[in-house]
C-alpha cells in the first residue's frame, strides 16, 4: 500500500457511539492529522472538533470515580494537540497547554490523569504531556515530567500504575500504552528520554515478539506501526495488521482513524 493508497481510503464521520465513537474527540483528531499529513482538507474535521472539550464528551467511571461528560483527559489533550499543533491553530493550543495545567500532576512528578481526582496514578499521560510542553517549549516542565518518568520506571523498563501514598502496584503497562508511550519519549529532545526508551524497548519487543498484541480494540497495531522502526523483523506485520484494521468498516471509528495517521506517517518518513 503507497500513500495514493491511503489517500483514497475514506473514513467517515461515525454512525453509531461504539466505545466513545462519536463522542470522543480523539478519533476526530487522528483523523485530521491524517489528512493533514495526505494533503486533504481538514475543515469538516475542524469544524467536528470545535466545540467539543478534550476527552470523551460522555458519561465514564475509572475504578470509583464517576466522571461528567466534560471531563478532560490528558490523553485526549495529546491527541488534539497534535492535530492543532500541525494545522498551526495556535489559539487552541494555548487552550490545551491551559487544560493541562490545571490537570497537574501528583508528588511523585508523575502527571495526573485528569481533572477530577482518581487517586490512581496511571503512568502513560505523563510523556503525553510532556511532549505538549516541549512543543510550546516549556522544556522545564518536559524534562521535570521526564524525570519522573525514569525515576518511577521498573527494572524491567515498564510502569506500574499505583494508588498515591499506598505501597500497592498493581498492573503494569500494557504493550499498547508502551508504545504510546516510547512515540512521545522518542519525540522528545533530551538525553533523559533516550535513557528511558533503551529501557523500554526489550520489554515492548518482548511482549510482541510471539504474537503481535491488538491492544484493546486494536489500538495495539497502530501504535506498535509508529515504533515499529527499532525491529524490522516485526514491522511488516504490524503494517499489515495496522491496513487490516483501516480498511475494516466494522473497525472502532477511533481505531480505523488512529491507523490512517499511523500508515500515512509511515509512508512520508519512508519517502
Amino acid at each position: 500500500m503507497n500513500i495514493d493508497d491511503i489517500r483514497n481510503i475514506e473514513i467517515g464521520f461515525p454512525e453509531t457511539n461504539r466505545y466513545f465513537e462519536q463522542t470522543s474527540i480523539d478519533g476526530y483528531a487522528f483523523l485530521g492529522i491524517a489528512r493533514h499529513i495526505l494533503g486533504q482538507d481538514t475543515t469538516d474535521v475542524e469544524k467536528k472538533m470545535e466545540n467539543m472539550k478534550y476527552g470523551l464528551n460522555a458519561p465514564h467511571r475509572i475504578r470509583e470515580t464517576n466522571l461528567p461528560p466534560d471531563e478532560p483527559y490528558v490523553y485526549s489533550c495529546f491527541s488534539a494537540y497534535m492535530f492543532y499543533d500541525a494545522i498551526g491553530r495556535t489559539d487552541k493550543i494555548e487552550d490545551i497547554v491551559d487544560t493541562l495545567d490545571k490537570i497537574g500532576k501528583y508528588d511523585n512528578g508523575m502527571m495526573r490523569y485528569c481533572n477530577t481526582e482518581i487517586n490512581y496514578i496511571i503512568p502513560n499521560v505523563t510523556p503525553l504531556a510532556a511532549l505538549v510542553y516541549q512543543g510550546v517549549k516549556r522544556y522545564h516542565d518536559a524534562k521535570q515530567l521526564l524525570s519522573a518518568l525514569k525515576n518511577n520506571q521498573n527494572d524491567n523498563g515498564n510502569w506500574s500504575y499505583s494508588i498515591p501514598c499506598k505501597n500497592i502496584l498493581p498492573q503494569e503497562e500494557d504493550s499498547t500504552h508502551l508504545c504510546m508511550m516510547t512515540y512521545a519519549i522518542d519525540n522528545i529532545t533530551n538525553p533523559i528520554a533516550d535513557s528511558i526508551i533503551s529501557r523500554t524497548l526489550p520489554c515492548i519487543f518482548s511482549m510482541n515478539n510471539d504474537k503481535i498484541s491488538p491492544g484493546s480494540i486494536g489500538w495495539g497495531y497502530p501504535w506498535l506501526t509508529m515504533v515499529s522502526k527499532w525491529w524490522p523483523e516485526m514491522q511488516s506485520k504490524a503494517i499489515e495488521l495496522t491496513i487490516q484494521e483501516m480498511l475494516n468498516p466494522e473497525s472502532n471509528f477511533r481505531v480505523r482513524a488512529l491507523s490512517k495517521w499511523a500508515l500515512a506517517f509511515i509512508e512520508v518518513t519512508e519517502q
